[in-house]
């Protein structure tokens, strides 16, 4: 059995990941110039700093997440599913789902920061659904 090779990055592929990321990013800064003409430069200043974290936190996961082999996912998508599902029924939980100036409560406290849960649970349902998708192409071949 000849010894498998791990293959290298795609190149054309992140290139175009990064390119949307930076564009995206970019579009949030021009959407944020109005707060710097209603509130000043110390509100922009704040929304450029968050962004710019939330950016940076989600590169270093996509180098991270990179790097965990498809099979963990395929085996695990079950469980990612429940537990994200569980996590966004959480915020139905009276005085634990944060809501923000008297909306819907969608938001969950971790710490001195709030997350959607409902965002996990799009990329736990993309997980499951890649991993039923591959089981169901592998019985049709």
């Amino acid at each position: 059995m000849p010894p498998t090779r791990k293959k290298g990055v795609d190149i054309w592929f992140l290139s175009i990941l990064l390119f949307i990321t930076f564009g995206g990013f970019l579009i949030f800064l021009s959407a944020a110039m109005t707060f710097l003409v209603q509130h000043g430069t110390t509100q922009f200043v704040s929304a450029i700093t968050t962004q710019s974290i939330a950016l940076v936190i989600g590169l270093a996961a996509l180098f991270l997440f990179s790097h965990i082999h498809y099979r963990f996912w395929r085996k695990h998508a079950l469980v990612i599913l429940a537990v994200t599902a569980v996590l966004t029924t959480l915020v139905l939980v009276p005085g634990l789902g944060i809501g923000y100036q008297g909306g819907v409560t969608r938001w969950l406290p971790l710490g001195p920061i709030t997350f959607q849960p409902a965002e996990l649970l799009q990329i736990g349902f993309v997980i499951y659904f890649a991993a039923w998708l591959s089981g169901v192409t592998t019985k049709i071949a």
